[in-house]
């Protein structure tokens, strides 16, 4: 959601994003009685990223008709990072399958700068792309709501790629 007054376009950023891993690993080894002891654990990473900001978009071109605009696009974001880390293990020598679970949360801080270009199909309606740089860093992040006994920091970067609809009113 924005506003734009001639060249410049001031918006509102909602970002949201998840991301899972799971291993499962087979195990086997000889059981108190003599009797092989085998079964499968499985451990889980989760991810939760929501962020929300401001972005700026200007027009650098536009054609003679209005219709067709290159702009550069920047924003900084605010937000939140939630990690859940879910192991399994096998208790020796039964097999029992016990596990363990940690939560940690952080402030999560990102920034956006890209080129891209609108074509307006109507003087209400657009579709534009873009392309850029992103970046996030995950700061001041408590382990089962305490702070962890070092400063731990988690950083990620790199190339983006979006498509864009504009909806005037």
């Amino acid at each position: 959601m924005g506003v734009r007054t001639g060249r410049l376009l001031l918006g509102l950023g909602v970002g949201h994003t998840s991301w899972r891993v799971t291993t499962r690993s087979r195990f086997q080894f000889p059981g108190p009685t003599g009797a092989s002891v085998s079964g499968t654990t499985e451990d889980e990473v989760t991810a939760t990223l929501f962020q929300i900001g401001p972005t700026a978009i200007v027009d650098v071109w536009r054609s003679s008709d209005a219709r067709t605009r290159a702009n550069i696009a920047a924003g900084l974001s605010i937000g939140r990072v939630s990690l859940i880390n879910r192991d399994e293990f096998p208790e020796f020598p039964t097999g029992d399958i016990m596990s363990d679970e940690g939560k940690a949360t952080g402030t999560l801080l990102g920034f956006h700068l890209a080129f891209g270009g609108d074509y307006f199909l109507h003087r209400h309606f657009a579709l534009g792309a873009e392309a850029g740089y992103q970046g996030s860093a995950a700061r001041n992040i408590e382990e089962n709501e305490q702070p962890l006994p070092d400063q731990v920091t988690v950083a990620a970067n790199g190339t983006y790629v979006a498509l864009r609809v504009t909806v005037v009113f």
